[in-house]
């Protein structure tokens, strides 16, 4: 009687992923005789073998596009990579879908290059209370010295269980690839999260700043002054509001 909706960066992926999840359903004893329904993007599981059976089991693989979502109920959804889809998807999908009590929201992706993704907020984000609104587990095999470092590699996290599906040797050869392509190479291969942008502060010098207390003036400035850039950096940024 549940329904999940699987959601994917595009429609390419999101047929691939429903592939995926119907292989692993087979491998379950009696599942071949469970199938109701079929298509690229819906998977009706029953033991009647009835589409309309009030007790089958829904799953939904769709794209980010919320013209496919609409008017889809679900008990649960899956993000996959899901700082590479669309924040407004997360905003008129999941939020909503997330004030229905027994809900489900799971979300799993790579780090992004953009610091203020929206990813970010699942890790950080707490209530009134203090606690946290998302449960979060975050894997990186490259430790806080190394990472602050800016090393290419890191071989002081040695209990980190590979994968069964990565190799190894294949690693190697990536890395190899990467050479060109640091922030790259740390985000995919040690789970770093950073942005690879130059910044013009060290991150230890921004904590710093924040750690220090409040600055009380002695005489009342005649001045503020406030300068933003809009682009926040990078070759695309040609404008400064001051």
């Amino acid at each position: 009687g549940k329904r999940w909706i699987i959601l994917s960066t595009g429609e390419r992926a999101s047929g691939e992923m429903m592939a995926h999840t119907l292989k692993f359903f087979l491998q379950l004893p009696g599942a071949k005789d469970m199938i109701a329904k079929h298509t690229s993007e819906h998977l009706i599981i029953s033991r009647t073998r009835d589409p309309n059976d009030p007790n089958a089991f829904h799953i939904y693989s769709l794209p980010d596009s919320p013209t496919k979502i609409r008017g889809i109920s679900a008990d649960g959804m899956v993000f996959e990579e899901a700082a590479f889809i669309s924040e407004g998807m997360f905003n008129e999908v999941a939020l909503p879908l997330d004030q229905v009590k027994g809900s489900v929201i799971l979300a799993i992706s790579s780090p992004p290059k953009d610091t203020f993704n929206y990813f970010y907020k699942f890790f950080d984000l707490k209530g009134a209370n203090g606690k946290k609104v998302y449960e979060s587990m975050y894997i990186r095999s490259m430790c806080d010295k190394c990472k602050e470092e800016g090393a290419d590699e890191c071989d002081h996290i040695t209990d980190l269980e590979r994968p069964p599906w990565k190799s190894l040797e294949k690693e190697k050869e990536v890395r190899l690839q990467y050479a060109q392509n640091k922030s790259q190479l740390r985000r995919e291969i040690y789970g770093v999260a950073e942005s690879d942008e130059l910044n013009v502060f060290k991150k230890n010098e921004i904590d710093r700043f924040w750690g220090n207390a409040y600055y009380t003036f002695q005489r009342t400035p005649k001045y503020i002054v406030i300068a933003i850039d809009p682009c926040g950096g990078g070759t695309g940024s040609d404008t400064a509001w001051l």
